[in-house]
């Protein structure tokens, strides 16, 4: 199976967002053995569900998937409702959920001015004090005066938290853990018929302290500023990223095929350039019978 696994990774590493649902429905129905580990490998387009507990709108993911059913940040309830089989975090990692979900809201706002932002944290077993989190950030927007039909913005953002293996330095307060984030954005961009779509991953690593104990709200407290504060220059960087690669690249490309500058500017620059060079006592003809005598001579 690992084979079909390979195989079907490799595909989806070539579609751009727009396409992944449907080329991923299609390997599934093809391999449907491989159902659980292509979810769980794959990153999709972030979707929207409703908590009608809450009336809030949410984003699910494999994160917080439960067989066909989905857990809401807002009060950690199932939906479709699931008969109360679904896992659920511990209290202590519930509470951090809850002031992670809190603290991103704002950060949502910030920069983003709207969309939808939900977070998740759930225990590491094999590390002790350690957790797992991840932040969803989806918005969606178009303005038909500028020529933008539908534009999207996905980010996931998934944190590894655990106790640093790394010495601490001299005279250091607090415990040192390591965080590692793993962050994925998807842009969709449609103008006209356009589309323009792509996907970028980066992972990043940074060692920093907590100065109050694991599992206490300070401690909380703690993580969330060094999540936070990853989160924030990654994503920053990633975007920085984005723009150089895809729009860019793309101004680059439109540019070789077309020139923006006119013809009667081009007109002007060679007119200029004749003129440079009379004045020189050079001519176009003198040019290269001196650049041929040159290398004659060599």
């Amino acid at each position: 199976m690992s084979g079909k696994v390979d195989a079907a990774l490799d595909l989806m590493r070539r579609q751009p967002p727009s396409d992944i649902d449907a080329t991923l429905s299609g390997i599934l129905d093809l391999a449907p053995e491989c159902t659980e580990e292509l979810l769980t490998s794959i990153d999709q387009p972030l979707k929207v569900m409703r908590d009608t507990q809450a009336n809030r709108d949410y984003l699910i993911s494999d994160f917080n998937r439960d067989g066909d059913s989905y857990r809401s940040p807002w009060t950690s309830q199932y939906f479709p409702t699931n008969d109360g089989q679904g896992a659920q975090p511990i209290p202590p990692l519930r509470e951090l959920e809850q002031d992670l979900h809190s603290t991103m809201e704002t950060y949502r706002e910030l920069y983003f001015n709207g969309g939808i932002q939900s977070s998740y944290v759930w225990a590491l077993p094999t590390a002790e004090n350690g957790f797992a989190a991840c932040t969803l950030i989806k918005k969606e927007c178009d303005n038909v005066q500028k020529g933008l039909t539908k534009g999207c913005w996905d980010s996931i953002h998934v944190f590894e938290v655990t106790p640093s293996t790394n010495s601490p330095a001299p005279g250091s307060a607090g415990t040192l853990f390591t965080y590692k984030l793993t962050t994925t954005i998807m842009l969709t961009l449609t103008v006209g018929s356009l589309n323009l779509s792509g996907n970028v991953t980066r992972q990043n690593v940074r060692d920093d302290y907590i100065t109050h104990a694991p599992n206490t709200p300070q401690g909380r407290i703690d993580h969330i500023k060094n999540m936070g504060s990853l989160l924030e220059e990654t994503e920053s960087r990633l975007r920085s990223h984005v723009e150089t690669l895809y729009f860019q690249k793309m101004k680059e490309i439109v540019g070789y095929l077309h020139s923006s500058a006119d013809l009667s500017e081009a007109d002007r620059r060679r007119a200029a350039q004749r003129n440079i060079m009379a004045g020189l006592g050079a001519t176009p003809a003198s040019l290269a019978a001196q650049a041929a005598a040159r290398v004659g001579t060599r």
